[in-house]
């Protein structure tokens, strides 16, 4: 029904992504609110969840906040973008992935016939108003804090490669 579940300890089922209709739209908003067409894969890394969206040829992240985005794919069926910026890149049918213990992103694609790797930081990166992975957002207080120092913002450095491993016959 076009929507990511999950069942807790309790067996309580909560909709994490996908408002039910079968679909590409959503980016930026609720995961909740996105549509889903067909996800295949999923992963876990700095307390973001990773999809393999089959029909949208793009792989998805919903953060902390449960906002959803594009971080893979251009939605086009190719085999474009090695080496390049991975929201250009072409992804065919991606199906099963993991990450690798540096944090690189493996994504099977099913009608490529290859293993793409996405390089990628898997570091937590809190959202502003949403808390870190692990801390909660801060209550307001009428109590005024002293001025944040600005941060670096935290450019996307991923690229995708062809990293197929083939056993000779």
């Amino acid at each position: 029904n076009f929507r990511l579940r999950k069942i807790d300890t309790a067996g309580v089922i909560t909709t994490v992504a996908g408002d039910g209709i079968a679909g590409t739209a959503g980016d930026g908003g609720l995961a909740t609110l996105a549509q889903l067409y067909d996800v295949h894969g999923m992963a876990f890394c700095g307390g973001n969840l990773y999809l393999s969206d089959w029909f949208k040829n793009a792989i998805r992240m919903i953060d902390s906040c449960g906002i959803i985005h594009t971080v893979a794919g251009n939605s086009n069926p190719s085999d474009s973008g090695d080496g390049g910026t991975a929201l250009l890149a072409g992804i065919n049918g991606p199906f099963g992935m993991v990450f690798d213990g540096a944090g690189n992103l493996l994504v099977g694609e099913y009608y490529g016939d290859r293993v793409r790797e996405i390089a990628h930081d898997c570091a937590p990166t809190p959202t502003p108003g949403c808390g870190s992975v692990n801390t909660p957002a801060p209550t307001p207080t009428n109590t005024p804090s002293p001025t944040p120092t600005p941060s670096p913002t935290k450019t996307p450095t991923t690229t995708v490669t062809n990293t197929a491993t083939r056993t000779p016959t």
